[in-house]
């Protein structure tokens, strides 16, 4: 699915141990996107996933994101309005599934 809509364009870098890897859509436009456990079914809420998607984020996110996965909060003029500063996802893309096969739970 990345190679059909993303290309890498060979750049990558690493934010608190993840990896960020530079994409291109069709027209040129830049991404960055990271591979991280990501459950899409809202009825599922905070359960853990074993399924592994690519988030992507505009370019022009790339600060914010590294904030975001640094844990840097954003300051307001009082510390309870505090709070991470999560850029918006373009898109996410499935990558694969950690279920093992063997357990029958696919």
């Amino acid at each position: 699915m990345i190679g059909e809509k993303y290309q890498k364009t060979g750049k990558e870098d690493e934010v608190n141990k993840e990896k960020l890897t530079q994409y291109k859509d069709k027209e040129g436009k830049l991404y960055w996107g990271y591979d991280h456990k990501y459950n899409p079914d809202p009825q599922m809420g905070d359960s853990p996933s074993k399924d592994i998607y690519t988030a992507i984020f505009n370019e022009s996110d790339l600060d914010r994101l590294k904030k975001y996965l640094n844990g840097i909060k954003v300051k307001t003029s009082k510390p309870e309005y505090d709070y991470l500063d999560k850029p918006k996802v373009v898109d996410m893309v499935y990558r694969s599934s950690l279920v093992d096969p063997d357990e029958g739970n696919y």
